[in-house]
Protein backbone atom coordinates (compact mmCIF):
# COMPACT_ATOMS: atom_id res chain seq x y z
CA UNK A 1 0.00 0.00 0.00
CA UNK A 2 1.26 3.49 -0.85
CA UNK A 3 2.26 5.94 1.82
CA UNK A 4 -0.17 8.73 2.73
CA UNK A 5 1.57 12.08 2.43
CA UNK A 6 -0.98 14.87 2.96
CA UNK A 7 -4.22 15.94 4.60
CA UNK A 8 -5.86 17.45 1.52
CA UNK A 9 -9.13 15.60 2.14
CA UNK A 10 -9.15 16.67 5.77
CA UNK A 11 -8.44 20.30 4.79
CA UNK A 12 -11.70 20.34 2.85
CA UNK A 13 -13.51 19.18 5.98
CA UNK A 14 -11.66 21.71 8.12
CA UNK A 15 -12.84 24.53 5.84
CA UNK A 16 -16.44 23.54 6.54
CA UNK A 17 -16.23 22.43 10.17
CA UNK A 18 -13.16 24.37 11.45
CA UNK A 19 -12.24 21.69 13.98
CA UNK A 20 -12.23 17.95 13.31
CA UNK A 21 -11.02 14.86 15.15
CA UNK A 22 -9.98 11.56 13.58
CA UNK A 23 -10.35 8.44 15.77
CA UNK A 24 -9.04 4.89 15.56
CA UNK A 25 -8.33 2.08 18.03
CA UNK A 26 -5.85 -0.70 18.78
CA UNK A 27 -6.28 -3.97 20.63
CA UNK A 28 -9.83 -4.80 19.65
CA UNK A 29 -9.09 -8.47 19.01
CA UNK A 30 -6.54 -9.01 21.77
CA UNK A 31 -7.20 -11.60 24.46
CA UNK A 32 -5.38 -9.58 27.12
CA UNK A 33 -5.38 -6.06 28.42
CA UNK A 34 -6.86 -2.80 27.26
CA UNK A 35 -8.44 -1.41 24.17
CA UNK A 36 -6.76 1.88 23.27
CA UNK A 37 -8.76 4.54 21.45
CA UNK A 38 -6.88 7.53 20.02
CA UNK A 39 -8.06 10.78 18.50
CA UNK A 40 -6.04 13.37 16.61
CA UNK A 41 -7.19 17.00 16.39
CA UNK A 42 -7.03 19.04 13.19
CA UNK A 43 -7.88 22.73 13.17
CA UNK A 44 -7.93 25.60 10.69
CA UNK A 45 -4.17 26.15 10.55
CA UNK A 46 -1.24 25.41 8.30
CA UNK A 47 0.45 22.09 9.01
CA UNK A 48 4.06 21.65 7.97
CA UNK A 49 4.00 17.88 7.53
CA UNK A 50 7.41 16.45 6.73
CA UNK A 51 6.56 12.78 7.17
CA UNK A 52 4.45 10.05 5.57
CA UNK A 53 2.15 7.56 7.24
CA UNK A 54 0.48 4.20 6.71
CA UNK A 55 -2.04 2.15 8.63
CA UNK A 56 -0.18 1.12 11.78
CA UNK A 57 -0.63 -2.58 10.95
CA UNK A 58 1.48 -2.09 7.81
CA UNK A 59 4.45 -0.66 9.71
CA UNK A 60 7.07 -2.30 11.91
CA UNK A 61 7.59 -1.11 15.47
CA UNK A 62 10.57 1.10 14.64
CA UNK A 63 8.67 2.83 11.82
CA UNK A 64 5.66 3.40 14.06
CA UNK A 65 7.76 4.88 16.85
CA UNK A 66 9.58 7.28 14.52
CA UNK A 67 6.34 8.47 12.96
CA UNK A 68 4.72 8.76 16.39
CA UNK A 69 7.45 11.19 17.46
CA UNK A 70 6.68 13.28 14.35
CA UNK A 71 2.96 13.21 15.11
CA UNK A 72 3.63 14.43 18.66
CA UNK A 73 5.41 17.49 17.30
CA UNK A 74 2.69 18.30 14.77
CA UNK A 75 -0.73 17.53 16.22
CA UNK A 76 -2.65 17.64 19.46
CA UNK A 77 -4.13 14.27 20.36
CA UNK A 78 -5.79 12.26 23.12
CA UNK A 79 -5.87 8.56 23.89
CA UNK A 80 -8.02 6.46 26.23
CA UNK A 81 -7.32 3.06 27.78
CA UNK A 82 -10.38 0.86 28.30
CA UNK A 83 -9.36 -2.00 30.58
CA UNK A 84 -10.30 -5.65 30.34
CA UNK A 85 -12.86 -5.37 33.16
CA UNK A 86 -14.89 -2.81 31.25
CA UNK A 87 -14.53 -4.83 28.04
CA UNK A 88 -15.93 -7.89 29.83
CA UNK A 89 -18.72 -5.82 31.40
CA UNK A 90 -19.88 -3.86 28.36
CA UNK A 91 -18.57 -5.80 25.36
CA UNK A 92 -15.94 -4.58 22.92
CA UNK A 93 -18.23 -2.28 20.89
CA UNK A 94 -19.58 -0.42 23.89
CA UNK A 95 -16.06 -0.29 25.34
CA UNK A 96 -14.89 1.42 22.15
CA UNK A 97 -17.85 3.78 22.35
CA UNK A 98 -16.75 4.80 25.86
CA UNK A 99 -13.34 5.73 24.47
CA UNK A 100 -14.76 7.60 21.49
CA UNK A 101 -17.15 9.62 23.67
CA UNK A 102 -14.33 10.54 26.05
CA UNK A 103 -12.17 11.82 23.20
CA UNK A 104 -15.04 13.81 21.71
CA UNK A 105 -15.77 15.32 25.13
CA UNK A 106 -12.13 16.30 25.65
CA UNK A 107 -11.30 17.63 22.18
CA UNK A 108 -14.73 19.11 21.36
CA UNK A 109 -14.66 18.75 17.54
CA UNK A 110 -17.28 20.10 15.18
CA UNK A 111 -16.87 16.91 13.11
CA UNK A 112 -15.56 13.49 14.09
CA UNK A 113 -14.26 10.96 11.56
CA UNK A 114 -13.94 7.37 12.70
CA UNK A 115 -12.26 4.36 11.16
CA UNK A 116 -14.61 1.46 10.52
CA UNK A 117 -18.29 0.71 10.06
CA UNK A 118 -21.06 2.84 11.53
CA UNK A 119 -21.60 2.27 15.24
CA UNK A 120 -25.30 2.45 16.13
CA UNK A 121 -24.51 3.29 19.76
CA UNK A 122 -23.16 6.63 18.53
CA UNK A 123 -26.19 7.60 16.44
CA UNK A 124 -27.23 10.38 18.85
CA UNK A 125 -23.93 12.20 18.39
CA UNK A 126 -24.04 14.78 15.61
CA UNK A 127 -21.56 15.19 12.79
CA UNK A 128 -19.92 11.77 12.61
CA UNK A 129 -18.42 10.27 9.48
CA UNK A 130 -17.27 6.65 9.27
CA UNK A 131 -14.68 5.36 6.81
CA UNK A 132 -14.20 1.62 6.27
CA UNK A 133 -10.43 0.99 6.13
CA UNK A 134 -10.07 4.70 6.74
CA UNK A 135 -6.64 4.18 8.30
CA UNK A 136 -5.47 3.12 4.84
CA UNK A 137 -7.10 6.04 3.04
CA UNK A 138 -6.85 9.14 5.23
CA UNK A 139 -3.70 10.67 6.69
CA UNK A 140 -5.40 11.65 9.95
CA UNK A 141 -6.89 8.21 10.59
CA UNK A 142 -3.55 6.56 9.86
CA UNK A 143 -1.99 8.89 12.46
CA UNK A 144 -4.69 7.95 14.98
CA UNK A 145 -4.04 4.26 14.32
CA UNK A 146 -0.32 4.77 14.95
CA UNK A 147 -0.92 6.64 18.22
CA UNK A 148 -3.24 3.90 19.49
CA UNK A 149 -0.90 1.11 18.42
CA UNK A 150 2.26 2.68 19.88
CA UNK A 151 0.57 3.43 23.20
CA UNK A 152 -0.85 -0.07 23.48
CA UNK A 153 2.34 -1.83 22.42
CA UNK A 154 4.33 0.11 25.01
CA UNK A 155 1.80 -0.89 27.64
CA UNK A 156 2.10 -4.54 26.64
CA UNK A 157 5.90 -4.35 26.84
CA UNK A 158 5.59 -3.18 30.44
CA UNK A 159 3.06 -5.93 31.12
CA UNK A 160 5.56 -8.43 29.75
CA UNK A 161 7.98 -7.48 32.54
CA UNK A 162 5.33 -8.41 35.10
CA UNK A 163 4.37 -11.64 33.31
CA UNK A 164 7.58 -12.65 31.48
CA UNK A 165 6.49 -16.20 30.68
CA UNK A 166 3.62 -15.00 28.51
CA UNK A 167 5.75 -13.23 25.90
CA UNK A 168 3.41 -10.23 25.71
CA UNK A 169 6.20 -8.09 24.33
CA UNK A 170 6.04 -10.19 21.16
CA UNK A 171 2.41 -11.36 20.86
CA UNK A 172 0.88 -8.16 22.34
CA UNK A 173 -1.84 -10.29 23.91
CA UNK A 174 -3.26 -11.62 20.64
CA UNK A 175 -4.28 -15.24 20.17
CA UNK A 176 -1.08 -16.74 18.79
CA UNK A 177 -0.57 -20.50 18.99
CA UNK A 178 1.90 -20.01 21.83
CA UNK A 179 -0.48 -17.77 23.75
CA UNK A 180 -3.42 -20.14 23.34
CA UNK A 181 -1.27 -23.03 24.56
CA UNK A 182 -0.20 -21.07 27.65
CA UNK A 183 -3.84 -20.36 28.52
CA UNK A 184 -4.69 -24.04 28.33
CA UNK A 185 -1.64 -25.10 30.34
CA UNK A 186 -1.64 -22.44 33.08
CA UNK A 187 -5.14 -21.04 32.97
CA UNK A 188 -5.93 -17.36 32.36
CA UNK A 189 -4.37 -14.42 34.13
CA UNK A 190 -6.51 -11.80 35.85
CA UNK A 191 -5.78 -9.45 32.95
CA UNK A 192 -7.25 -11.80 30.34
CA UNK A 193 -10.57 -10.75 28.85
CA UNK A 194 -12.80 -13.43 30.31
CA UNK A 195 -15.46 -13.06 27.64
CA UNK A 196 -12.85 -13.53 24.92
CA UNK A 197 -11.37 -16.77 26.30
CA UNK A 198 -14.44 -18.42 27.83
CA UNK A 199 -14.33 -21.23 25.27
CA UNK A 200 -10.57 -21.73 25.55
CA UNK A 201 -10.36 -22.86 29.18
Amino acid sequence: MAWLENINFEKKLIKKYKKIVAIDEAGRGSLVGPLVVAGILLENKNYNIDFRVKDSKLLNSNQREKIFQKIKKTFKFKFVFINEKKIDKYGIIKAEVLGIKKIIKDLKPKLTIIDGLKIKELKKIKNLKFFVHGDRKLFSLACASIIAKVKRDNFMKKLSLKYPNWNFEKNKGYGTKEHLKLIKVFGPLKIHRKTFIKNLT
